[in-house]
């Protein structure tokens, strides 16, 4: 499955349900799906391991400020 069928069918459609049914967990799909979008950014041969988390959250919060500059107005990091 590439990352745009992936986004589609599990970010989108499947996560959905789970943040209706546990609201809470909504913080940590934001989260994971911020790293995943970075770490689709970071490498063309998906081999995430070699990754760093921080690295790639950043580039998934870079996208996202991108995409709607909304984003860039709050800071999403603590440190």
């Amino acid at each position: 499955m590439k990352p745009k069928e992936f986004i589609s069918a599990v970010l989108t459609q499947q996560m959905r349900s789970v943040v209706e049914c546990h609201p809470y967990l909504s913080f940590v799909v934001i989260a994971v799906g911020i790293e995943f979008l970075g770490k689709c950014m970071l490498t063309k041969y998906q081999d995430w391991n070699k990754i760093n988390p921080s690295n790639a959250f950043d580039a998934g919060i870079k996208l996202l400020t991108e995409v709607d500059k909304r984003y860039g107005e709050v800071s999403l990091r603590a440190c």
